[in-house]
């Protein structure tokens, strides 16, 4: 099984682990590191979690966050290259911040594209049928984790 998770998750989780919180983030990062599922992630997605994690810590915070996701998760890298043409064919049904994200859960073959902003998540589910849109806490029941 493969899974998409957007940049909230992987922010939150950081935080979380940090405060020794056991939230449904480091729930979902943690079956992930065991190999429950596998990652997906592409270059837009790793650019967007460092962006973020140097706002919320700072550049060696999200220098560590994304050594770590690459060491523990081992996510699968999907290219640019897969999704590019699926971009033009969705540019108009997503909204164009959340378009990378959402066309390379479809190139890559994901079953869950996991995030925390609700509103992505319906227009994404509304925009195909191919994978399952979910929050953390409704990955998490899902998946029973």
């Amino acid at each position: 099984m493969k899974v998409l998770l957007d940049t909230n998750v992987y922010i939150v989780a950081a935080l979380d682990l940090a405060k020794n919180v056991e939230s449904v983030e480091v729930k979902i990062i943690k079956a992930a590191i065991n190999q429950k599922f596998r990652v997906v992630i592409t270059k837009e997605l790793q650019e967007q979690i460092i962006r973020v994690a140097k706002r919320v810590g700072d550049k060696d915070w999200s220098s560590r966050l994304i050594a770590l996701i690459w060491a523990e998760v081992k996510p699968i890298f999907i290219p640019q290259t897969y999704y590019k043409d699926l971009m033009k064919m969705y540019e108009n049904k997503v909204p164009r911040k959340d378009l990378a994200i959402f066309t390379a859960a479809l190139a890559g073959n994901v079953d869950y594209l996991v995030s925390e902003n609700r509103e992505f998540i319906k227009r994404a589910a509304k925009a195909q049928n191919i994978f399952k849109c979910l929050t953390p806490e409704e990955f998490v029941k899902e998946l029973k984790l």
